[in-house]
């Protein structure tokens, strides 16, 4: 009956991992057919668009270099003379155009800037052209009689009319991008004149040489409201992307929509915005790379099926020859266990899941005969502790009744001081006994501290004084950790004043530092203390066998301090050796409720 029941769960694993295997295999395909289509789109867009960035990023950085050659014609003091000059110096002129030509020569954008031309409105002009590029004659008069002549001049910021053809060039074939701006006078924002700069369109066709376009892939430049379908460095004004279906994702730089081309065919666009105002890059996702990618997707697909298959056999072999074995031992060692065999057995503890609760049968077996052997141990302990305890049973009332006799026998043979000593030690007891409380308020507190006070002031022969100044009457009532005071005093007198081997003298203030807060100092004149003995007094109890409580030293009173109001509050200290120290307690202002 056994042996079926290990064969039937051998079984079950085996269906379960031939199940899961084909589920995994199924949902696999089924999630990649699915969503491989998405995925590849989303590929060839993004892959698209940081094309199309790249090549716009590298237009945009030409023609903002032209775009600071014009601002500095704008604004140049040497052009201005030159404009402004009736004389017609030829030293004026020629400083002019040598800083023109300078100028021109040295921006980056120069192998795409046709011409530069300066003028004013009365026909007086500089002009700096390519080599390549013919000085046409009258060429201020033809640029100002140009249509878009006003449009540039008298706007704001930088103008754009789009790709036009070079009127004045050598090739007229040629489209060029135009830029005008005015020229401000050298000591007034009055316009004296204007610059004019020709930009080739090969600032853009020479970025699109570096980027492989599919012969069914469009490429679409827009300039404001003009739209160019860019074909073998050609540009063709169209309409193509006016008819919009769909918008399908927008970023702040790239837009994603399906248009409707001219020929009537859906398309998928990507666009890319230029930093320059109005400019834009387009182009449309390929048709053949899409199919391309689409059957080598549909291979990766058969290709993963086919893996998860291969480590479902695998995984139903290995599962076969590493959990019936284990599962055995398992077995066999909780029949010890529960024969009394708590012995460790290393040879359950594989690196596996199974061996992981062989570690758990171990640690409970070791568990098990700690625990048995601790039982014993405590018994032992529990016993003698017993024993102890009732040697140590005295009767409070027969030890107060003692002190009593001591004290009235002082009285009656006129020894006051040991008397006084007697009712101080009692009260101290009886405190300590009976009252529980671990907060109490400062009046409680100093009655403790003067009966604990009046013991030593004996000791030592009246060679100390203790001074106590409460400011407002309220604070006898405030709360305070239960024999606070009196570590701090004894502290003072053991380490303090006793070294010093003279009168010493400690002074206790309590005021109220603001309206939530009390502040007690204790001040003594003894040696004082170095940084290193504060530090060692505030990490470790003082458990000396001189102190009325060996388990109560100062870092244990700060610590009782912090836990009953908050890390606010608690010790500091301020010493100078040989002369003084002095402790300061911040407390809450609490008051205690009456008995």
């Amino acid at each position: 009956m056994k042996y079926y029941k290990s064969r039937s769960i051998k079984v079950t694993i085996i269906k379960m991992t031939m199940v899961f295997t084909l589920i995994l295999s199924v949902s696999i395909s089924s999630i990649c057919f699915i969503s491989f289509e998405s995925l590849l789109k989303n590929s060839l867009q993004l892959s698209t668009s940081s094309n199309l960035k790249l090549i716009m990023n590298s237009f945009t950085s030409n023609m903002t270099d032209v775009q600071t050659l014009a601002r500095w014609c704008s604004m140049n003091y040497t052009l201005a003379n030159y404009l402004t000059n009736e004389d017609d110096d030829k030293k004026i002129s020629l400083e002019a155009w040598n800083r023109l030509s300078e100028e021109y020569r040295n921006n980056l954008a120069y192998y795409y800037i046709e011409r530069v031309v300066v003028s004013n409105f009365e026909g007086k002009y500089l002009q700096a052209t390519s080599r390549s590029t013919t000085k046409a004659t009258k060429i201020s008069e033809h640029i100002q009689e140009s249509s878009y002549f006003d449009e540039l001049y008298n706007d704001f910021t930088f103008k754009w009319v789009g790709l036009l053809p070079n009127d004045i060039g050598d090739n007229t074939k040629d489209l060029i991008i135009p830029i005008i701006r005015p020229i401000y006078n050298k000591s007034s924002p009055d316009k004296i004149g204007w610059v004019y700069i020709s930009v080739t369109s090969n600032i853009l066709t020479d970025a699109l040489k570096l980027y492989s376009i599919p012969s069914d892939s469009k490429v679409y430049l827009t300039i404001e409201d003009k739209t160019y379908l860019i074909d073998n460095g050609k540009f063709s004004l169209t309409n193509d992307l006016d008819d919009v279906v769909s918008l399908n994702k927008k970023t702040a730089k790239s837009t994603i929509r399906t248009i409707r081309t001219e020929s009537g065919k859906k398309e998928t666009l990507v666009t890319y915005t230029s930093n320059l105002s109005g400019w834009s890059l387009s182009q449309t996702i390929s048709a053949s790379v899409f199919n391309k990618q689409k059957s080598m997707y549909i291979f990766i697909i058969l290709l993963i099926i086919g893996i998860v298959m291969l480590l479902g056999v695998l995984l139903l072999i290995d599962l076969n020859r590493k959990i019936n074995r284990p599962i055995y031992k398992i077995k066999k060692k909780l029949e010890c266990v529960a024969k009394g065999d708590f012995s460790i057995d290393k040879e359950i503890e594989w690196d596996n899941e199974l061996g992981t609760i062989g570690i758990g049968i171990n640690k409970l077996s070791g568990d098990i005969a700690e625990l048995i052997n601790d039982k014993i141990q405590d018994e032992k302990e529990r016993q003698s502790l017993e024993y102890q305890m009732l040697l140590s049973q005295i009767n409070p009332h027969f030890l107060y009744n003692t002190l009593n006799s001591i004290k009235w026998m002082a009285t009656i043979q006129n020894a006051t001081g040991i008397a006084e000593m007697t009712t101080s030690l009692s009260r101290l007891m009886k405190s300590v006994s009976k009252d529980t409380n671990q907060i109490i308020s400062i009046q409680q507190e100093l009655d403790l501290l003067n009966n604990y006070f009046i013991i030593q002031k004996y000791r030592y022969g009246g060679t100390i004084r203790l001074d106590i100044h409460v400011i407002d009457e309220d604070l006898y009532q405030c709360q305070i950790p239960k024999f606070t005071l009196q570590p701090m005093v004894e502290n003072a007198i053991f380490h303090g004043i006793e070294p010093k081997g003279s009168v010493g003298k400690i002074i206790i203030t309590i005021d109220s530092l603001d309206d939530q807060t009390i502040q007690i100092t204790i001040e003594d004149n003894g040696i004082g203390l170095s940084e290193e003995q504060i530090s060692s007094i505030l990490a470790t109890n003082d458990n000396s066998s001189s102190g009325l409580f060996k388990k109560i030293g100062i870092n244990n009173v700060n610590q009782r301090i912090r836990y009953a109001f908050g890390d606010n509050y608690g010790l500091q200290f301020h010493s100078k050796e040989g002369e003084y120290t002095i402790i300061t307690i911040l407390l809450p202002k609490l008051i205690t409720p009456p008995a």
